[in-house]
């Protein structure tokens, strides 16, 4: 009976690299619950540099770099990191999107303070593990799995063979097995570093906020 469940209505919230406004839209929005998926650093910055890399996302210039800035001027993190609208231009652009990241998931743990609905979930615990944080998620919401999300679970983790199905396609592509450490070879240990300077002490919040322990 869909009216004893927990949740009636929940969002799935990606990482969108602009959190403006969006305290006001989750909050008219009124949903009983919204999970924030929190992905590694490294592997959003991987993942938009190969993006940039094959042409399809925009590149980094220093307009956008400066557009950025004067648009988030006001955030804490802007003067936390003595960035203005000078010398945000000398920035790489892992490091640029590092702090783009910084912002997003620092106005997202503040947006979290004010509303006990907003719930962060590990995007890479999720692929280290489909099976048991899925089976933790849909507990924690109150819903049942079926047979053939099971199967989906299954075949797109590799721990089973899909049918008849060419990887090689953007439509059955999900099934190809993910490498969540696929970042691994595409930065160098610099740009980790650099990544890790900016980033590291709010990824350990975020990670201690993740609901790795639904029962």
């Amino acid at each position: 009976n869909s009216h004893n469940l927990k949740f009636q209505a929940f969002f799935l919230l990606k990482e969108t690299r602009s959190s403006n406004n969006l305290g006001s839209i989750l909050a008219g929005l009124t949903a009983d619950a919204t999970f924030c998926i929190v992905r590694h650093p490294n592997g959003v910055i991987a993942s938009f540099l190969k993006g940039i890399e094959s042409n399809k996302m925009a590149k980094i210039t220093n307009s956008k770099k400066v557009a950025w800035f004067k648009l988030n001027q006001n955030a804490k993190l802007m003067t936390d990191a003595n960035l203005t609208a000078v010398n945000i231009t000398d920035l790489e652009d892992v490091e640029f999107i590092a702090y783009q990241w910084l912002l997003y998931y620092q106005n997202m743990m503040q947006i979290a303070a004010t509303s006990i609905n907003i719930r962060f979930v590990s995007y890479d615990k999720f692929i280290d593990d489909p099976e048991l944080q899925v089976k933790k998620l849909f507990s924690h919401i109150e819903l049942q799995k079926c047979a053939l999300m099971d199967d989906f679970i299954l075949q797109s983790s590799g721990k089973s063979e899909s049918v008849s199905q060419d990887k090689t396609t953007d439509f059955f592509g999900v099934y190809n097995k993910p490498n969540p450490k696929k970042w691994q070879d595409s930065l160098s240990v610099e740009q980790q570093l650099r990544i890790a300077n900016i980033t590291e002490a709010t990824m350990i919040k975020l990670e201690q906020l993740c609901l790795d322990k639904l029962r």
